[in-house]
């Protein structure tokens, strides 16, 4: 059984420091790299420059994530997910950003041929970075995701 990809409900814009942008195309292939999706194009990009602002935008929904700050915009709320954090980074923030594709089967346990219920593409964004928490230095990791 084949199933063909759905056009991505979210795509990325990248804002960089320089106020360089990188928008993500509705086929998700790469534009700069020879190969890959836009999100080669986003690492390859990272090499000489430092992300600034990272977006999943929809239709009807955003969620922003500032890499300066870790604090997440969504719908036009600011938000900290773990706030007890802010400004206890010791490193850079760097993007998590990754999708979860799911497909939901029914399966017949005597037989038969399983049937396709409904697939779900997860959209995940967030951050890794070392904080200093009470004088230790910890891997940290903020994670959100949509569907």
């Amino acid at each position: 059984m084949i199933f063909e990809p759905k056009q991505l409900e979210y795509l990325f814009v990248a804002v960089f420091d320089d106020g360089f942008t990188y928008e993500q195309n509705k086929y998700d292939k790469a534009t700069i790299v020879e190969k890959g999706s836009c999100f080669s194009d986003l690492l390859e990009l990272q090499k000489d420059k430092s992300l600034h602002l990272f977006s999943l935008l929809s239709e009807d929904k955003n969620i922003h994530l500032n890499l300066k700050t870790g604090e997440f915009n969504i719908n036009g709320v600011d938000t900290f997910v773990n706030p007890s954090f802010e400004g206890k980074f010791v490193k850079p923030l760097k993007l998590i950003y990754f999708r979860r594709n799911t497909i939901e089967m029914s399966v017949n346990v005597k037989g038969g041929d399983p049937k396709f219920k409904k697939a779900t593409t997860t959209f995940c964004i967030g951050y890794e970075t070392t904080i200093n928490n009470n004088g230790k230095s910890e891997k940290f990791k903020q994670i959100i995701s949509v569907t």
